[in-house]
């Protein structure tokens, strides 16, 4: 599964980033691309590709991370899947949960 959330990110992140540059060049803006991106990402991405994010960009600690990053705020329903994702993905009880799923 891991390698589908990276996929996913990839995939979404190339179409970002090709979405800022034509909107620079239509709209023959100085901003930085990346930065047009990055703001593109966050208002579209899935929770599939916000895994795929923190995996690709924190490694190891994604899920640590992403904890320490939504800390004290509420959750939205994405945030939730994200949340059960990465957990699934990086805690070592996580197969209690798909077992229990299972039954």
């Amino acid at each position: 599964m891991r390698q589908e959330y990276i996929t996913a990110f990839h995939k979404k992140w190339n179409n970002c980033l090709a979405e800022a540059e034509k909107n620079l060049k239509e709209y023959g803006g100085t901003a930085d691309v990346t930065d047009v991106a990055n703001s593109i990402f966050e208002e579209s991405a899935t929770a599939d590709e916000v895994t795929g994010y923190y995996i690709v960009l924190h490694g190891d600690n994604a899920f640590k991370d992403w904890r320490n990053n939504i800390e004290g705020i509420i959750l939205s329903a994405q945030d939730k899947e994200i949340d059960y994702n990465l957990e699934q993905l990086y805690t070592s009880g996580s197969n209690t949960r798909l077992n229990q799923a299972a039954v």
